[in-house]
């Protein structure tokens, strides 16, 4: 089974999913794959789940503003004493959307929403919203329930060019080393830094065997074979290889005939290519310390992004938000 975007706790609460700790623990006891990624899904001596490719939330920009990144209140404290915008404007519905998922630990405590946090987390996304001009769109972008949606996709090869001018920080979601490109090229002769936020990664093509298999033997061989490095060395551009191997290889690649660039409204401009050997190896310790994914529930996010927009857009106060958030998803959470 391929569980992306499903309800994995309820299906292991019900029992449709099975133990593969058989498939997994060899694997990891033979250093075939990144234990910073395999260790997460270990639970209670059994693994249902396990990702089979990941990508990096990545954010670039001034040490201080990346450093701001780590919660939603130090944003807010350096906005405050900031003279550009925190990042590119956005949408009300992707802010708050990509926001829950980064900063969910600040507003669930054990499984539940936290009132008093939950107010103070809207009211710095609030101060966020006014500081980057973000706008009312009517249609979602942020889909969370299709799986191939690439959280932060795109945002920062929009606005890499403003980086530094326009806007404090910038961030992608970086799936290979070819998203690096045009990170590396504005590190360059500049006063910016990179990192992962809160080491935390996205994990994606997430697999689990099906309680019911008639076949289950054979379910677990194939399992097996999808983290070979047969497998995973293949480059699809949906993530990097949780084979450790294949992550080496990937690091150690050189492609001189690929170039890209991008220009802003402004008619500045950014051109790159690949990345250096250094610059590589630079970003594979980054893959090696991420050790925290980030877990999308879509229907809980686009309940709470229903609820809240109206109070960014000022229509409304945190109370009430509040109030119909809390209702709404203490009683999604318990059933």
């Amino acid at each position: 089974m391929v569980l992306d975007g499903l309800p994995v706790d309820s299906y292991i609460e019900k029992g449709v999913l099975s133990d593969i700790t058989d498939i997994i623990n060899p694997l990891e006891e033979a250093g075939k794959v990144l234990s910073n990624i395999t260790d997460y899904y270990h639970k209670d001596g059994k693994v249902y789940e396990m990702p089979l490719r990941f990508s990096i939330p990545v954010i670039a920009g001034k040490k201080e503003a990346i450093k701001a990144a780590d919660n939603t209140g130090n944003i807010v404290k350096y906005i405050e004493q900031a003279n550009i915008p925190y990042c590119e404007s956005t949408s009300y519905q992707a802010l708050l959307s990509d926001y829950l998922a980064l900063y969910s630990g600040e507003i669930f405590i054990n499984g539940k929403l936290n009132e008093e946090n939950f107010t103070l987390f809207l009211k710095n996304i609030k101060i966020i919203a006014d500081n980057i001009k973000a706008e009312e769109n009517d249609v979602n972008p942020i889909n969370y329930s299709k799986p191939s949606r690439m959280f932060f996709d795109n945002l920062f090869s929009g606005n890499v060019v403003s980086l530094g001018k326009k806007v404090a920080t910038s961030t992608e979601q970086v799936k290979n080393i070819m998203d690096t490109m045009l990170l590396f090229e504005v590190l360059k002769d500049k006063d910016f830094e990179y990192k992962s936020i809160n080491q935390m990664y996205i994990p994606g093509s997430v697999v689990g065997l099906n309680s019911k298999s008639r076949e289950n033997d054979i379910a677990k061989k194939f399992i097996g074979f999808l983290f070979e490095e047969k497998v995973q060395n293949t480059n699809l551009y949906d993530g990097f290889p949780v084979n450790s191997g294949s992550i080496k290889k990937w690091a150690a690649e050189e492609n001189t005939d690929l170039m890209i660039g991008i220009s802003d409204a402004d008619g500045n401009q950014v051109s790159a290519e690949w990345p250096e050997k250094e610059e590589r190896e630079a970003f594979l310790n980054t893959v090696l310390e991420v050790k925290i994914p980030i877990e999308i529930d879509p229907i809980l996010i686009n309940m709470i992004v229903e609820e809240a927009v109206p109070y960014l857009k000022g229509e409304t106060g945190e109370g009430q938000v509040v109030a119909a958030v809390k209702a709404k998803v203490n009683t999604y959470l318990a059933e």
